[in-house]
């Protein structure tokens, strides 16, 4: 599960990465849309039963979606 949650955070980093020479374009949408699959994964994976290093990447994990987070608004904000 944790695997999965990680495979998710890094398509929607790459998603956002993308968007962020397009915003308004459906690849902003995509990227939106990956970055909510990821955080649904993450929390899923953060609410079963985690060995202290699994619940450690989780975490950095969800600190790194809230970067990715802010920097989805901020190119929303430019349009």
């Amino acid at each position: 599960m944790i695997h999965e949650a990680l495979k998710s955070l890094n398509e929607a980093e790459k998603a956002v990465i993308s968007a962020q020479g397009n915003p308004g374009s459906a690849e902003f949408q995509r990227a939106y849309q990956k970055l909510q699959l990821a955080k649904e994964r993450v929390a899923q994976a953060k609410s079963s039963g985690l060995e202290p290093d699994g619940k450690h990447r989780l975490d950095l994990a969800s600190e790194h979606l809230i970067h990715l987070h802010e920097t989805m608004e901020a190119l929303q904000d430019q349009l």
